[in-house]
């Protein structure tokens, strides 16, 4: 699975800033690294978080 995002508000900056554009690549939980920005689906608010 790919997307592409735009990014809205102000809560990842500096990293991202609202307008920049966004890859999205699922991957599997081993392949993490330290940095890599995760989004996820929220079970309980039905929104998806970064972090």
């Amino acid at each position: 699975m790919e997307s592409e995002i735009f990014c809205r508000g102000e809560s990842m900056r500096p990293l991202f800033r609202p307008g920049d554009r966004v890859r999205i690549v699922a991957c599997r939980i081993k392949d993490l690294r330290r940095g890599d920005v995760i989004i996820f689906n929220s079970p309980r608010r039905h929104k998806k978080f970064a972090s």
